[in-house]
């Protein structure tokens, strides 16, 4: 795991402010869309937009601080399953975020992708 990696998963810099449950989370708008717009400028500015996305922050069951998201994916089903693991698990791993929070003023991981080798990977997420 590389220092920036790192440094991104110390539980002290991940929020711990709960993300608001799916159905509390207001429904995608004209003000959210000015916001995506400019968000795609700066990653234009940036020659990132090959690069990076956006995602909805919101949770469905509470991920404890020393826990994170496991996504573990099947591209010959297309099935996607997530469930919590220890943080620890990471350890050892070929690992690469690929998601990352702002909320707290500055990129927090959020999710984690495992390689394993010959096209096989998994995600894990902090949520």
């Amino acid at each position: 795991m590389n220092d920036i990696m790192s440094s991104c998963m110390q539980p002290d810099i991940i929020q711990s402010d709960p993300l608001p449950d799916l159905k509390n989370v207001p429904l995608f708008g004209a003000e959210d869309q000015t916001c995506l717009e400019e968000i795609a400028t700066v990653l234009k500015k940036h020659g990132r937009l090959d690069r990076f996305g956006v995602t909805l922050l919101h949770q469905h069951f509470p991920v404890g601080d020393n826990e994170i998201l496991l996504e573990k994916n099947d591209p010959a089903s297309r099935t996607l399953e997530m469930r919590p693991c220890n943080r620890a698990e990471l350890e050892g791993m070929d690992a690469r975020i690929t998601s990352w929070r702002l909320d707290s003023g500055k990129p927090q991981m959020a999710c984690v992708c495992i390689n394993f080798g010959g096209g096989e990977h998994q995600h894990l997420s902090r949520g």
